[in-house]
């Protein structure tokens, strides 16, 4: 027996290799990953053999000891069936296969709708529209009134160019912006700062809650003894400031005024809380964090123009001529932030099925199986009068229990899995009730569906031809 089921186990296994080989490239878009550099391995090759023999002695050590487990006498008198005890192995594995598909179903739930929260919510910016340019103001002078503010005006008098602006960190690429020591009311707080220009705000659409954010370039200029800073909700609560216009706070050395005050913007994805920021106008916290990066907003379909006119103004400077540009849309790398979640979907998609699917084919032999043990029963109880539906439910009760408990035991496991699979996300949608319900349906359904055929065949089933040999 355990030869017969170790070819067959090989067999498998080779035909999983043929398959996965043959699909690595479908398999690489929903991974983001080439299988193939993995796929014959010997680590892979090694833990497949070990797949291999531990299934062969599990499928086969079973039944071997379930057949020990027969009396002679049963089987000389024609008793092939056991006791309903001896069911519980089996009925533990279906149950087992049932819990996993609920689980799945309700993670696949869970993790489109945190997926279609992250797309709908609004992040605080409008990364649409919107091309970055990195670098570009190595080759300018970035200080506020030099030529790298001219290199902004003439690409803004090109109507594919609604507004550009330049900051020292662009939403959703490279680093975090670093945290500096700033000075309220005699406390220190620790709050992220970002070097911007004043078409910052107006580029990225980030909303203002208090004050004026768009302080011209002309009044900077004027102003050249104070320092103006910007800061988010975040950081007006962090200061407990009840009126902040007008707030003086301490920090790089300098003494910063708030004129704004603007809505928090989740820059690097639904991950990261939105930590205390501090916006500033100058270079006041290091004269080497230079805002090295352009950032321009495009008119709707002009994309392509925009990109040119910057190309063409950037051959214009005799230091980079001769050097290609380095451009993303910013909606796209913001959207790599979560492409995990995106994988993840996909491979939670496919698992559901997959898992549908083994609990499916186990319950159709399971019903299978009852039907056969119990065709004599089901055939006396038709003689005394009982009625199909009456069979029906008989034949069925076993797998109603059986998913029962599987209900009981998938669905605190599946609230266990997301909530600690959401507690990653800073924001994240809250666990309904109707995720459970929904993926137990569905479960239901398919458990209905799947066992039904056999059922109604056995309950329809002539008494005459199952007792005629009584």
């Amino acid at each position: 027996m355990l030869i017969e089921v170790l070819i067959l186990t090989v067999i498998a296994a080779s035909l999983s290799l043929i398959a996965l080989a043959i699909s690595g490239n479908i398999l690489q878009k929903w991974f983001n990953d080439d299988l193939k550099n993995y796929l014959f391995s010997h680590k892979t090759l090694f833990q497949l053999s070990l797949a291999v023999v531990a299934t062969t002695l599990l499928s086969g050590i079973y039944p071997a000891i379930v057949l020990s487990g027969y009396k002679t006498i049963h089987l000389l008198k024609g008793s092939f069936t056991k006791t309903a005890q001896k069911f519980t192995f089996r009925n533990a594995l279906l149950t087992f296969q049932v819990v996993f598909a609920i689980v799945f179903i309700v993670g696949m739930l869970v993790v489109q709708q945190q997926i279609k929260y992250i797309r709908d919510t609004d992040k605080g910016f409008e990364p649409e529209q919107i091309i970055s340019f990195n670098g570009i103001g190595l080759y300018y002078n970035g200080a506020i009134g030099g030529n790298f503010e001219d290199f902004q005006k003439r690409l803004m008098n090109d109507p594919s160019i609604v507004s550009a602006t330049s900051a020292t960190n662009v939403p959703g690429y490279g680093e975090r912006p670093p945290k500096k020591e700033f000075l309220s009311n005699s406390a220190k707080f620790d709050m992220e700062h970002i070097g911007i220009d004043p078409r910052y705000f107006e580029t990225l659409k980030i909303e203002k809650i208090a004050g004026e954010e768009n302080i011209s370039l002309a009044q900077i200029l004027k102003d050249s003894l104070s320092n103006y800073a910007v800061i988010n909700e975040s950081a007006a609560k962090s200061l407990g400031l009840t009126n902040p216009i007008g707030a003086k706070i301490a920090g790089c050395d300098v003494n910063f005024e708030i004129i704004a005050v603007v809505k928090d913007s989740k820059s690097y994805g639904f991950e990261n809380k939105v930590a205390p920021t501090v916006y500033s106008y100058k270079n006041e916290c290091g004269q080497r964090r230079f805002k090295i990066t352009l950032m321009v907003k495009t008119a709707s379909g002009m994309a392509d123009q925009a990109i040119k006119i910057v190309e063409k103004e950037w051959q214009k400077n005799e230091l980079s001529k001769d050097l290609p540009l380095d451009y993303r849309f910013m909606d796209q790398q913001y959207a790599s932030l979560h492409a995990k979640q995106e994988e993840m979907q996909s491979a939670f998609n496919i698992f559901s099925i997959i898992a549908v699917i083994i609990a499916a084919l186990g319950l159709f032999s399971m019903s299978a199986f009852q039907v056969t043990v119990k065709r004599k029963e089901m055939s006396v109880r038709k003689v005394l009068g009982a009625s199909i539906n009456a069979i029906f439910f008989q034949l069925n009760k076993p797998f109603f229990k059986i998913f029962g408990i599987a209900c009981l035991f998938a669905i605190p496991l599946a609230f266990l899995m997301i909530r600690s699979w959401l507690n990653n996300f800073a924001y994240h949608i809250e666990i309904q009730w109707w995720y459970f319900a929904f993926a137990a349906v569905i479960v239901f359904g398919i458990i209905l569906l799947t066992i039904s055929y056999q059922a109604i065949k056995g309950a329809k089933e002539n008494p005459v031809d199952s007792l005629r040999d009584e």
